[in-house]
């Protein structure tokens, strides 16, 4: 118990020290009149595949050097062995201090915590952009999402439906709304112009503790018992060499890597990639499909129109609201029923049964490549407020 008070103290200091550093800093760039910068990010810099990147993407292909990535160390060196240096700053360092003072906007897709420590957010006065994960398609999630965004200035959504549950359900008003759309979905666009390559994609998403009502560690418990009953099922393992297929587990940000090292060593048509650097459109684009608990990425697939199955075995549930069940093909509880499910997709070569055109009106206004030029017009409208 002392030693963590300790390691708080010392911590609580140094984000003071941070924090002075940021203040002082502040000042001169008013003074000084630099020029403002703007910092995404995704998940506390330990993510770089979701909204934000897409759009810090789009802005460093624009030339725009005042745009900045904020990763934490682990996540900095994977982008550098991608060849992604320009612009990404450590995640707590003496230059993302110095860019939390100069910013104008704050870009995130869970809370202001992705791109600067939450306490600051009351102190600087950059415009707080929501981006999201996904569409949020009832108010039944409006705790979750509220915990998590709030607080900002400004809402990213997909549509007009979006929209109104934002209004009516979450009580925000309409001009903090922005209908823009996913910047993901351009660069998946851009990615998915060929034909699916043989490969399923799972992605279960992380036990929420405030659904499930367990601590972090019982949480991965129930996330790594649903990846050992799938790795352990011979009839998975039968379909998918038999059908030449390849089975692609994506793991959620929230587990550690090392956490499921050696689990699938020796497995040929099962692999796991971590999806805080996989790049997920290019896995997208080669899936013919997608299993999922409850996954945003589910929305990916409905916007290519490409088949969803829910499989909640091992411990795996979903918030009752009804909405993933009226856009999957199916929604399994043990893997033989799963892997019937798979098998019924592959005889109709991948097709959706149901005709989910109108589930995607419903989530999405915009059905071009010019989410991430909005977002921006959005942001640069806003500094001229």
């Amino acid at each position: 118990m002392k030693s963590y008070f300790i390691c708080w103290v010392r911590r609580a200091f140094f984000v003071f020290l941070v924090f002075l550093f940021s203040l002082v800093c502040f000042f001169l760039n008013r003074i000084f009149n630099v020029r403002p910068v703007w910092l995404v990010g995704e998940r506390e810099g330990e993510s770089a595949g979701d909204n934000g990147y897409a759009f810090f993407q789009f802005c460093i292909s624009r030339g725009d050097r005042h745009v900045y990535y904020v990763a934490n160390r682990e996540l900095k060196k994977a982008l550098s062995v991608r060849g992604v240096d320009e612009n990404v700053v450590l995640y707590g360092g003496v230059k993302h201090a110095y860019l939390v003072s100069a910013s104008s906007a704050w870009l995130f897709t869970v809370s202001c915590r992705d791109v600067v420590y939450y306490s600051f957010s009351y102190f600087f006065f950059g415009k707080k952009f929501f981006l999201g994960h996904g569409v949020v398609y009832s108010d039944v999630i409006k705790e979750y999402v509220r915990g998590y965004a709030a607080p900002y200035d400004y809402v990213l959504v997909s549509g007009e439906n979006e929209a109104k549950i934002w209004r009516e359900g979450f009580g925000v008003s309409g001009e903090k709304i922005k209908i823009i759309g996913m910047p993901r979905l351009d660069v998946l666009r851009r990615v998915c112009q060929g034909e699916s390559i043989g490969q399923i994609l799972y992605f279960p998403t992380w036990p929420n503790p405030n659904y499930y009502g367990c601590s972090r560690e019982e949480a991965a418990e129930r996330y790594l018992m649903a990846l050992k009953l799938l790795r352990d099922d011979s009839g998975l393992k039968r379909f998918l060499m038999d059908s030449h297929l390849h089975f692609r587990v994506v793991l959620h940000p929230m587990l550690r890597h090392d956490e499921v090292e050696g689990y699938f060593e020796g497995e040929d048509c099962l692999s796991v990639v971590s999806s805080s650097n996989c790049g997920l459109a290019s896995e997208i684009s080669k899936s013919h499909c997608l299993v999922t608990d409850y996954s945003s990425v589910s929305f990916d697939f409905l916007y290519l129109g490409r088949p969803v199955l829910l499989y909640r075995g091992g411990g795996l549930q979903s918030p009752e609201d009804g909405f993933y069940e009226s856009l999957c093909e199916g929604v399994f509880s043990n893997v033989e029923d799963l892997v019937e499910g798979l098998k019924r997709l592959e005889r109709r070569r991948w097709v959706c049964a149901k005709d989910n055109a109108s589930l995607r009106r419903l989530a999405f206004d915009h059905d071009d490549s010019l989410n991430c030029l909005r977002l921006r017009e959005a942001v640069v409208s806003s500094e001229l407020k």
